[in-house]
């Protein structure tokens, strides 16, 4: 079970602690540094708690003798530490019913609160819990936080604490204050876990000049009358929902754009009958957008980077790349279903990479069946309800669609039952997950103000994937599936699968970011056939 975190102030709150051994011993030590008032009663009190009681004076009391019911009245929390169980569950029933806040040590049922594993430096506490399941992972990762928090870090805290009072005074902007903490921070660590009121004082005044500058610069935007941005994007659902996502990041980093959403139904979306391949490839999605950017009736264009063309139109590029949500493909069935012992199951999918995979993963799933897909389009809602109808046993859907509209946060009413898929058995395609915003390569004021939105990690992701797809000159309609993904500090790992001509190739790489471009060419030439099957470090 996992206990929220709530930090609360105890100091000269009232704890009763009942017993007086080891235990008792070290939740008196955890708590003594943060200022209760604490009342121990045992029949018998070790030497050790004795000794914390001379040292902290009237901060710790100690009674020997047994405990009696009287001794919870007007105390604020209580540790129930004696080795009797009977007793410490019934001390734990008189705490619940009289809303006393109450910890048993190693029974978590009889707890209303636990003792996490603590680290602490100064004013700054970290808390550990894993809801009583591994002490030990708690213990692991409390020791990798010793090792990862700077000496000192507490001393810091507290300095640019008072700072505070000072950065409010002369920074009334909320925005921009949050800067200035940051690279206090940042400048603190770097001096050594120390910054002077002098360093301090210098950091505000180069950030208020750096953002005068910046609102001169706006007030250049204002001036030209482009304040309002017109963001193209198709009619569905999905479409509007991640434009919004784009649009809503603009604005909260480029506070001088208001965006305005352009709708239009491509060739794609009128189109549900056929494959993309016959009238088009995925650039349907995208090309009456191009041609608006170019013709000045839109501004932007936010993509699916999955469904964008490897060639973009002249004179437009990909502004900015977003954060990538889950990538991942996941299997749909009705909630209910059952699947196991059928000799055939249809997987409704318009993907040439999913068949490939889903055919070939297939019988794993479900053991002792043919798996055959058929072809599948339209809006995530017009796939539901076809997969509802009866027409197909199961669907693959992206992930990221299915967060973004919120069908796996129960707005189905539980219809449906999801089973994801991992990226590394189930390659997705190139830029899966990715939104991408598309503009005009002139436009220097639109594209200083996407860049404020740019995720580097999801740009270079992409700019790999896309890499290997251009060497493949693989189109949409293909089964070739291409995913990396950061592996670490200052590392790629790059996954690929290429199914053309019945011959299935895959291969993994590991590199330095460095060598994302190198990766790429490699990963297509083991795809492609002309060097063997490839997996581990490059």
């Amino acid at each position: 079970m996992a206990y929220f975190p709530f930090f609360i102030d105890i100091d000269n709150q009232k704890c009763l602690i009942v017993g007086g051994g080891t235990v008792a011993y070290r939740k008196v030590l955890v708590l003594k540094d943060y200022g209760p008032r604490i009342h121990v009663v045992a029949a018998e009190i070790s030497g050790k708690i004795r000794d914390l009681a001379e040292q902290e004076g009237s901060r710790i009391v100690l009674e020997q003798r047994e405990f009696e019911d009287r001794d919870l009245e007007n105390v604020d929390f209580v540790v129930a530490a004696t080795e009797d169980g009977a007793l410490n569950r019934r001390i734990s029933h008189i705490c619940r019913e009289r809303r006393i806040p109450v910890n048993v040590v190693d029974v978590q049922d009889a707890c209303s609160f636990i003792f996490p594993a603590l680290v602490r430096d100064g004013d700054i506490t970290v808390g550990i819990s894993t809801g009583g399941s591994s002490p030990t992972i708690a213990q692991y990762l409390k020791a990798k936080f010793r090792e990862d928090i700077p000496e000192g870090f507490g001393d810091l805290a507290v300095q640019l604490g008072s700072y505070r009072q000072m950065v409010k005074e002369q920074v009334p902007e909320i925005a921009l204050r949050t800067e200035i903490f940051r690279e206090m921070v940042d400048a603190g660590i770097a001096g050594g876990c120390f910054l002077s009121r002098e360093e301090a004082q210098g950091l505000i005044h180069r950030k208020k000049r750096e953002y005068q500058e910046n609102r001169e610069e706006q007030g250049t935007w204002e001036n030209q009358e482009k304040r309002q941005v017109r963001i193209g994007t198709r009619k569905s659902e999905l479409a509007v929902v991640q434009t919004r996502l784009a649009a809503a990041a603009l604005e909260e980093k480029n506070p001088w754009v208001r965006t305005e959403l352009v709708t239009r139904e491509t060739l794609g979306d009128q189109i549900l009958n056929k494959p993309l391949l016959e009238f088009g490839g995925k650039g349907v999605f995208v090309s009456e957008f191009e041609e608006a950017m170019k013709a000045g009736t839109v501004d932007l264009a936010v993509h699916s980077a999955k469904d964008m063309p490897m060639e973009l139109e002249a004179g437009l590029t990909i502004a900015a790349v977003l954060e990538r949500e889950d990538p991942r493909d996941v299997i749909v069935t009705c909630r209910g279903t059952v699947l196991e012992g059928k000799k055939e199951i249809v997987v409704g999918t318009s993907s040439p990479r999913r068949a490939v995979q889903i055919e070939a993963l297939g019988p794993e799933f479900w053991p002792g069946a043919k798996v055959s897909c058929q072809m599948l389009r339209g809006n995530v809602n017009t796939r539901l309800r076809k997969l509802e109808e009866g027409g197909y046993d199961a669907i693959i859907l992206a992930a990221a669609g299915l967060k973004r509209l919120g069908f796996l946060d129960g707005r189905m009413d539980g219809r449906f039952a999801f089973q994801f898929l991992d990226c590394e058995t189930f390659i997705p395609a190139g830029g899966q997950g990715i939104l991408t915003v598309e503009g005009r390569a002139d436009d220097e004021a639109l594209l200083k103000a996407c860049r404020a939105v740019e995720d580097p990690d999801a740009r270079i992701c992409l700019e790999t994937e896309r890499k290997v797809l251009r060497l493949l000159n693989a189109g949409c309609h293909e089964p070739i599936g291409v995913y990396c993904r950061p592996a670490g500090e200052g590392q790629l790992e790059l996954s690929g699968i290429c199914g053309r001509q019945g011959a299935v190739r895959r291969v993994r790489l590991t590199g330095g970011r460095e060598q994302a471009e190198e990766m790429a060419v490699r990963a297509a030439a083991v795809l492609e056939g002309r060097e063997g099957e490839q997996h581990g470090e490059k």
